[in-house]
Parts: structure tokens; C-alpha cells; sequence
């Protein structure tokens, strides 16, 4: 869906569209040329080209483009053949365009990465449609700020459904009624168990421009179900850099009952890209003339190349 509609909103302004159309024949040129694949590679960068099915790659590709004429402003002048010259003005453009799409490149790789779950994804998307209509983009270009505002209304649906958001009373009791469930059994919170002391702390990553409305706050409040998430729902937002699982590990005495079930929501996986890479690794492994190969053995195979 995310492809889909930065797709529509492509072909909703012909300048960009008409501006990715000509740095893709200028891209092709360089790659098709041994000559002009040689004058790039002096400069360090190789063009990259732009896959129809990864809306990704194309941004991967504007950022080489940009890259070689931060090298040198005059490179493509020592082409050998080139049927699309790009102007200073439109190097420009490009660069803002960058900004604009970074953000749903950072979502794009969150949705694609192996074993991501619903704890990365959904603290991401609420901060599209912000960064989308963030002011700054008043000093874009008007047919950058135009394209940004298209594309904005195009990722609505990954914001905040409205029928959702009319809602948020009755999800609030289903979460409080799932979190005395599942306690269900034992009936008092797990306190006996200290919490988990890491020695060799992992030093924190560099923070992503997705997040850079969240801060970090430690929450230690207790209280019975309904007292926890309401606690969690009005304390500030954690830092999206950190693992979700694993803050949910560490704060279970603060929350008993609410840890588990985010744990059990947070590990869903965010997307079907791991299982989708196991299909292909498969695919490499069973080819025509490996087809005499038992399923227990192409099973081991795939399982040893996955891992």
C-alpha cells in the first residue's frame, strides 16, 4: 500500500514524475556505457539503478545522482553518450525531494527488516503524517511542497483510521479486560523475579529523523490493570530507537499484567519480507538441475542458507 501510493502520487504531479523519468535515462547511460561506468567510478559513486517493484530503489538512485554532482558539479558533461542532461536547478529539486521521501524510506526499511514486529512499525507511522506536513516544507520548492501535501493525503490510511481514533474508549477497555485475563490464573503480579540488569549495555544508536518527536522517559508506576494502562497512556512516549520487547522485559514488575500482553502484541511480525526471502532462497536452491533433490534435504538447505 505504501508502494501504491507513493506510486499515485508520482503520477499525480508531471514535474517530478517527468524529473525521475530523466535522471533514470541519465542513470541508464552511465550503466550501459563501460566508458562512462569508468568516469563514475573515478568520482567514487556508482549510479544505482531503480527496481519498478521498490519504490526505495528510486530514492537510492536520486541520492547517487546527487552524490556525483557533489563530486563534480560538471560530471556529466565527460559522458561519452548522454541523452538527459540534468540542470543545477533540477539537482535542486532533487534534493529537497530527498528530504521529503527519507522519512518513508526509514518506514519502508523498519517494515522490511528480519524479524520486525508491530513494537518498531507502529510507533513509525504515527509519525509520517506529521513529518508530511511538517512547516519546514513551506520553504520548499512549491512543486516539492505541492508533491508532499499530495503525498500526505495518499498515507492517510497509515495514520490513524478516524473510525479508530472515535474508539480509543472501547480499545482501552478490551486492553484492560485482555490484561486481567491473561493474569487470570495466577492472580497476583509477578514480583518475585528481579528485573533483568544488562552489564554490557548495548551503546545507543544514532536517532533516526522518523523519530524526532520522542524522547526517553523511564516509567515505574504499579497499580491493577486498569490503573497500568492508564498510567502507560498518559506517561510520555518512550524513545522508538530502543526494543520494544525487551523494555517490555525489563518493566514487568512495574507492569505485570500489561507486559504481557505487549509482548504478545508487539511480537507480531511487522510483514511477510523474512518469510518472502526464505521463498527465494528456496528458489535459488531448487533449480532445474537440482531437481532430484528430497524435500528433507532442500529443508536443510534452505535452513542453513537462511541462517
Amino acid at each position: 500500500m505504501l508502494q501504491l501510493a507513493i506510486k499515485d502520487a508520482v503520477n499525480e504531479h508531471d514535474n517530478i514524475n517527468r524529473l525521475l523519468v530523466k535522471v533514470g535515462k541519465l542513470v541508464k547511460s552511465v550503466r550501459k556505457s563501460t566508458l562512462n561506468t569508468e568516469e563514475t567510478d573515478q568520482l567514487g559513486v556508482r549510479p544505482t539503478n531503480a527496481c519498478a517493484t521498490r519504490w526505495s530503489s528510486q530514492l537510492r538512485m536520486i541520492q547517487s545522482v546527487i552524490r556525483l554532482f557533489q563530486k563534480d558539479p560538471l560530471w556529466q558533461n565527460k559522458l561519452k553518450s548522454n541523452v538527459a542532461n540534468i540542470t543545477l536547478n533540477q539537482v535542486r529539486q532533487l534534493t529537497h525531494l530527498v528530504s521529503v521521501l527519507t522519512p518513508l524510506a526509514d518506514l519502508t526499511e523498519k517494515m522490511q527488516k528480519e524479524l520486525g514486529n508491530l513494537g518498531m512499525i507502529l510507533p513509525a507511522v504515527t509519525e509520517i503524517k506529521s513529518l508530511l506536513t511538517n512547516d519546514t516544507h513551506a520553504a520548499l520548492p512549491k512543486g516539492i511542497a505541492a508533491f508532499a501535501e499530495t503525498l500526505a493525503n495518499n498515507t492517510e490510511w497509515i495514520i490513524r483510521d478516524e473510525s479508530v481514533c472515535n474508539k480509543l474508549g472501547e480499545i482501552r477497555d478490551v486492553l484492560i479486560k485482555e490484561a486481567e485475563e491473561i493474569n487470570a490464573p495466577s492472580g497476583t503480579p509477578e514480583t518475585d523475579s528481579p528485573p533483568v540488569v544488562d552489564l554490557n549495555p548495548e551503546p545507543e544508536p544514532k536517532r533516526a529523523r522518523l523519530f524526532g518527536s520522542y524522547f526517553n522517559e523511564q516509567q515505574r508506576i504499579t497499580g491493577d490493570p486498569k490503573g497500568e494502562v492508564e498510567n502507560d497512556l498518559s506517561s510520555p512516549r518512550q524513545n522508538p530507537d530502543a526494543d520494544v520487547i525487551r523494555f517490555w522485559k525489563e518493566n514487568s514488575t512495574s507492569f505485570p499484567r500489561l507486559s504481557k500482553v505487549a509482548r504478545i502484541v508487539f511480537s507480531i511480525p511487522s510483514g511477510s519480507a523474512s518469510a518472502e526471502r526464505v521463498f527465494s532462497a528456496a528458489g535459488l536452491l531448487s533449480r532445474n538441475h537440482r531437481m532430484s533433490l528430497k524435500p528433507q534435504t532442500l529443508s536443510k538447505l534452505v535452513f542453513l542458507k537462511v541462517n
